[in-house]
């Protein structure tokens, strides 16, 4: 995948790489986690699969992660470790450490099991003792459940959240699809926890990127992003 060099800011930088995985994977940096891709055995794999699937499921993250660092900086929050929800944030928390310590700051960062291990060293956390102020690190917020357990176990060892860092607000709305919330997910967490969440760009932000698109493949699809924030959306 070929990143187009639009601008040098934060927000357009990561819009450019959210709407291109949004139009590789279906929407897929919007609506869910990443693409499984076609199944079929290693040696009939489609070369144009195995890259979509790679541009989405791992550049995407690379991509995020060089502008999200900037971002947790930019905003003030102070913070002594990063701490990744199970799955997805397990990567972004590892790679958003690893990408501190290339700027010169050794942040050390956890992660959660989906189930407590029962040999070992069991227990549900992996990683540095949870302690201090933490960053939860994460894509997107979507019913805000997995921050929300998040939230628990870091105070349950003792440590305080700090902020949530996001790649994207989608600015959707929670609840069932017959009864919304008046508030986005996002607001209803801050809401109910008291801290922020800071992402690097909104659906309002990726609408707009969309309008002023150059490109008609680009611009074509304002509609059904339109589409989407006007039933869904705040």
């Amino acid at each position: 995948m070929e990143q187009k060099k639009i601008s040098n800011s934060i927000k357009v930088s990561t819009l450019s790489v959210a709407v291109t995985l949004a139009l590789l994977g279906g929407y897929g940096f919007i609506h869910r986690d990443g693409i499984g891709g076609p199944a079929a055995p290693t040696g009939e794999y489609p070369l144009e699969g195995w890259h979509q699937v790679m541009d989405i499921n791992l550049n995407g993250v690379f991509y995020g992660l060089r502008y999200e660092i900037p971002a947790i900086l930019a905003s003030g929050v102070r913070f002594d470790m990063l701490f990744g929800p199970a799955y997805k944030g397990i990567t972004l928390a590892s790679a958003a450490a690893v990408e501190l310590s290339r700027l010169g700051r050794n942040v050390p960062f956890a992660f959660n099991r989906k189930e407590a291990k029962a040999h070992g060293e069991g227990g549900m956390l992996v990683g540095a003792v949870l302690r201090g102020r933490v960053v939860i690190v994460d894509d997107v917020i979507t019913d805000g459940a997995s921050k929300r357990e998040s939230v628990e176990m870091i105070r349950q060892a003792g440590a305080e959240p700090s902020a949530v860092l996001i790649a994207l607000d989608r600015m959707e709305r929670g609840g069932p699809d017959d009864n919304l919330s008046a508030r986005s997910a996002v607001e209803d967490f801050e809401h109910a926890y008291g801290f922020p969440v800071i992402s690097i760009a909104t659906l309002t932000d990726l609408l707009q990127y969309l309008r002023a698109a150059a490109d008609p493949a680009l611009a074509a699809h304002f509609a059904r992003v339109a589409g989407y924030r006007e039933r869904y959306g705040v």
